[in-house]
């Protein structure tokens, strides 16, 4: 009788029995999760036990991977490598192997192995997060103070942010009565550029939980690129009025990573993207990576989107914890209360109304 396939939850409790401590995903022994399969991929331990890849299992060193003509499997290892075995052919799970994959960025592996996400639920890693950036935001007492004069137009993205893009989309909020828009990009690739207001694509925009009135533009065609590598500051002004007052806002600082960096970051999100888990447990581990990889412009577009099919506690938590780290303590604030609505859990509902009273103390300061 042929050996029977191990079943994904028993195999990663195998695994987990074996790495107690997988709270800090250790290296040593190395292990591998399955992203993704074409066809029917096995793996062959040192036991000759046999399993079906799917995606999501984790795989231990020393497993002989087996892919059939036409068939590929994609791993990503524990020492954050990608590797895809493409049929027919036969690999040997092993450090040499992986130190071959391609490289992605730092703590991918940890995003995407399922017993992480056993170990460090969603909603405890989204109260870290929360907890750390209500404390940082308290010491540097940052304030939103383009937020409190409806004739500055606030610039929502990209702000305070890593950008992968070398001509990234810019969005603001509309200001009534604005005739022309100015932005300015002050930094190794500088630039200018005027929009005419009647020019400007400005509608409301879904930001639950509600909706934004805000502008988008592209990067203006005779701007330059972002130069890989540099840090450059934005800014964005409204001219009102037949005497074109100036209203401007605050400058923002953007950078743009290394190109190789970049690339392992594109890589890393495409793997996490791909992989199993329900969407909305994949929305958070892509977010919290996002973060983690100052991509804060990335993460607050991917909790958007989230939020507005599949409004949940643990998202809006998250959204307000991001807004307060972009400067954008009203926005904060609404999220904040949201959570704390929808809160089944008392350390999320908790946590939620201290998020709002500091959002609300950073909007009250003189």
């Amino acid at each position: 009788m042929p050996p029977m396939p191990l079943e994904i939850g028993a195999f990663v409790l195998l695994v987990a029995a074996q790495f107690p401590d997988l709270g800090a995903l250790p290296t040593e022994p190395l292990t591998a999760v399955v992203t993704g399969t074409t066809g029917t991929v096995t793996a062959e331990g040192p036991d000759h036990s046999v399993l079906e890849l799917r995606r999501g299992q984790v795989l231990p060193s020393g497993w002989e991977i087996r892919a059939p003509a036409g068939g590929a499997v994609r791993l990503v290892c524990s020492n954050d490598r990608r590797l895809i075995v493409a049929g027919p052919g036969r690999l040997l799970l092993d450090r040499p192997a992986c130190d071959q994959g391609e490289r992605m960025a730092p703590e991918t592996y940890r995003a995407l192995a399922p017993a992480a996400r056993t170990l460090v639920p969603a909603s405890a890693a989204v109260i870290d997060h929360a907890v750390a950036t209500r404390t940082r935001v308290l010491r540097i007492r940052t304030r939103g103070w383009e937020e409190d004069d409806p004739r500055v137009p606030v610039l929502l993205d990209p702000r305070r942010t890593a950008v992968l893009s070398a001509r990234p989309e810019l969005r603001w909020t509309r200001v009534t009565g604005a005739r022309e828009y100015v932005l300015e990009l002050i930094g190794p690739a500088p630039w200018s550029a005027t929009l005419p207001a009647d020019r400007v694509d400005c509608h409301p925009l879904p930001s639950p939980p509600g909706t934004l009135d805000a502008c988008l533009a592209p990067w203006p065609e005779s701007a330059p690129d972002l130069p890989p590598g540099s840090t450059s500051f934005l800014s964005i002004s409204a001219l009102r009025g037949v005497a074109r007052v100036s209203y401007t806002g605050e400058l923002h600082r953007i950078w743009r990573p290394e190109e190789t960096e970049t690339e392992e970051l594109l890589r890393s999100l495409s793997a996490i993207r791909e992989a199993g888990a329900t969407a909305e447990e994949r929305s958070f581990e892509t977010a919290l990576f996002l973060i983690e990889h100052e991509l804060l412009g990335e993460a607050a577009a991917d909790l958007r989107q989230q939020l507005a099919t599949a409004p949940s506690a643990q998202g809006f938590l998250l959204q307000g914890s991001l807004l307060l780290e972009l400067g954008l303590p009203r926005g904060a604030y609404r999220s904040f209360r949201e959570a704390a609505c929808r809160a089944e859990e008392l350390d999320l509902a908790t946590e939620a109304l201290r998020g709002a009273e500091v959002a609300n103390r950073l909007v009250s300061e003189p």
